[in-house]
């Protein structure tokens, strides 16, 4: 079971691998959970004008723009979610160059 729920998460949000290990059985009917929680929408200010600043940058490569733009973005969410771990939130999904959490 280990192997299944260690595929899962990267996939899904933590909230349903705590509801599978509590009770691996299919979820046939709604169900509902009360808790309490807060919701975070981060997005990125000016990504867009970003890309188009580095994608305009000569250099000898092919592609070192679109290579600075993944470093940015790879950066920005390693620090946003060891941040949010470090405070017990999940994340629920990316939304290109947002997350909700």
């Amino acid at each position: 079971m280990s192997t299944i729920l260690e595929t899962l998460s990267s996939y899904v949000p933590n909230l349903i691998l705590r509801r599978i290990v509590k009770n691996p059985e299919p979820i046939i009917a709604p169900t509902y959970e009360s808790f309490p929680a807060a919701v975070l929408y981060a997005d990125i200010k000016g990504f867009t004008a970003l890309t188009e600043r580095l994608d305009g940058i000569p250099h000898a490569e092919q592609g070192a723009g679109a290579e600075a733009v993944t470093h940015a973005i790879n950066a920005y969410f390693e620090r946003f979610i060891d941040v949010l771990h470090a405070h017990a939130g999940d994340i629920v999904k990316f939304t290109g160059d947002g997350v909700l959490a």
